[in-house]
């Protein structure tokens, strides 16, 4: 093959390469079976009639290999059909009607008074070269089935079609043990009691394969009245063709997989296969199979799934959980959502959320098993009520158990509440409590500013508000810590009881409780004095305020 056919240089002058002449440069590319670039050059309208004999004349042309022959040798699905679709057999066509009308001669030589018996043996030495080693020829010795259907479909003759020394593509393919071409050739009408010029029949050459033995062996003992005519061949060819569009039909022609029973299909297909439906029609019904394959055992695991739930253990989770996973991770690396059927769309959804819901429920269970020893909450327990709490969350959104909810939520409160009356206990502030014996000065330096209220200083001051007439007095930030401390306790208290907590923590923090309630009393009796000396200071000042204010006028 010539280099220069493809170089494109990026020389300034663009190299336009004409496509008649590159006719070889397509033979080459067919026999070294290089399919896409054979396809690149039909596409662009190379010719694919090319022979060596073209190029010289005294090449005997009698069964000569053409881009179509090397197709067929190299079993090239692509490249066979479309070198048939562009005509490549329009010469074995007009090779068989020669033929034809040459037995017509024939016949009628023998038919007539006047015929001399060197006209008959004229007629009966006419031959055809295109017809010897076609491509049907190779296709059936090399065992590509596929090949073989495509050639016998476009008119190849599973009868004429023989190579130099006699043998039909019967012949050859049961040579070399191809039971599915023998079948095919066999159901296509193909003799199989003729003989090679060695007189030898297809059953006779057959030297392995006992299931070509047996296929053979089973068309020659079947009864026939009379042998059957050219006519009668062709009527054959035309039904097994029909037979395989029929049976390539039923697979691809399917709207409703529910009704299907799989195995039956299944075998449709493996017999399809067997019988010689294109590659394409076999992906179809195997992908078929699969998805319905996978839309049963969808349907089984989340069967055994419901049966198990809540999954609390895992074994469970493995067994279950884990095998629902791997099948609707198989039916996603099989089928994209637009490949689906709506059931199988809709188990997909259902097997996800049955299995959101066991994950939720399982981890849920580790969380709560990971907290049910805590005999009372403390801050070493913070991260693994957070965990809990979090997959109480997700078992909600799962919609998980609800009993198992409903007791994980138990222990949580349980867990809170223990946690709260310790931290209210510990969140008492530092205060100071009256002491009666104290005298006026010691009690100015023993109290600090945090431990006084206050009036608010509103914008009528010293004078009260308008809206009210009252001052607004503000508590001391020590009474308001002790306050908040104690409603902070009293508030975890509240549930303890009903949520089960630790006995002796809610004993200890009642005792706080009474503890600090008395110490809160004492500063509230603090509070309402010093509010009472400060609203007296207050009118006082008021009072002189509105004296000056007298005197102005």
């Amino acid at each position: 093959m010539g280099d220069t056919a493809f170089d494109f240089s990026d020389d300034d002058e663009e190299v336009v390469v004409d496509p008649l002449t590159l006719g070889p440069d397509l033979y080459y590319l067919c026999q070294e079976n290089e399919t896409g670039k054979a396809l690149e050059l039909l596409e662009i309208g190379v010719p694919h009639a090319y022979l060596p004999s073209s190029e010289d004349p005294t090449i005997d042309t009698s069964g000569e290999w053409s881009c179509l022959s090397w197709a067929a040798y190299n079993g090239n699905i692509p490249l066979t059909i479309e070198l048939l679709k562009r005509g490549a057999s329009k010469t074995y066509a007009e090779a068989r009607s020669r033929l034809k009308l040459k037995e017509e001669l024939l016949a009628t030589s023998r038919s007539q008074s006047k015929a001399t018996p060197a006209s008959v043996a004229a007629a009966a030495k006419l031959t055809e070269p295109l017809l010897i080693n076609t491509p049907l020829i190779w296709a059936a010795k090399m065992g590509y089935l596929r090949v073989c259907w495509l050639l016998l479909i476009d008119g190849y003759s599973s009868i004429d079609d023989v190579d130099s020394v006699g043998n039909t593509a019967l012949h050859l393919a049961a040579a070399n043990g191809h039971s599915h071409v023998v079948g095919c050739l066999i159901a296509d009408g193909a003799d199989v009691k003729r003989r090679n010029n060695y007189r030898n029949t297809a059953f006779e050459v057959c030297k392995s394969a006992q299931d070509c033995k047996a296929a053979l062996r089973a068309a020659i003992d079947k009864p026939v009245l009379e042998p059957l005519t050219r006519e009668q061949r062709k009527d054959i060819h035309l039904s097994h063709v029909k037979k395989l569009e029929e049976t390539e039909g039923e697979i691809t022609n399917i709207a409703d997989t529910s009704k299907l029973d799989i195995d039956e299909f299944e075998e449709k297909i493996n017999s399809g296969i067997a019988f010689g439906i294109s590659e394409d029609v076999a992906k179809i019904g195997t992908s078929l199979v699969r998805g319905m394959k996978l839309e049963r055992q969808l349907k089984k695991d989340i069967a055994d799934l419901q049966g198990q739930l809540p999954v609390i253990t895992q074994s469970a989770y493995t067994n279950y959980v884990n095998t629902l996973k791997a099948s609707l991770k198989e039916v996603e690396a099989l089928f994209t959502p637009e490949e689906s059927s709506a059931s199988l769309t809709e188990m997909v959804k259902l097997g996800e959320a049955m299995c959101e819901t066991a994950h939720s429920e399982f981890w849920l269970q580790v969380s709560c098993q990971a907290v049910e020893k805590v005999v009372c909450a403390t801050e070493h327990t913070v991260k693994l009520m957070t965990r809990l709490k979090e997959s109480i969350v997700k078992a909600e959104m799962a919609k998980g158990n609800e009993e198992l909810v409903k007791n994980a939520t138990a222990l949580h409160n349980r867990l809170s509440t223990e946690l709260e009356m310790r931290r209210a206990c510990d969140g008492y502030p530092v205060y100071k409590l009256p002491d009666s014996e104290m005298d006026a000065k010691a009690a100015k330096e023993y109290w600090g500013e945090e431990d006084v209220g206050k009036i608010e200083e509103t914008r009528e001051w010293p004078l009260p508000p308008e809206e009210t007439g009252q001052y607004i007095w503000v508590p001391s930030e020590s009474l308001k810590g002790l306050r908040d401390a104690s409603e902070r306790l009293e508030n975890a208290l509240k549930d303890a009881d009903a949520h089960g907590c630790n006995v002796a923590l809610v004993e200890e923090s009642r005792a706080t409780m009474k503890a600090k309630g008395g110490d809160l009393v004492s500063l509230e009796g603090k509070n309402d004095e010093d509010r009472d000396s400060a609203v007296a200071v207050a009118e006082k000042l008021a009072k002189k305020l509105k004296k000056g204010g007298k005197k102005k006028k």
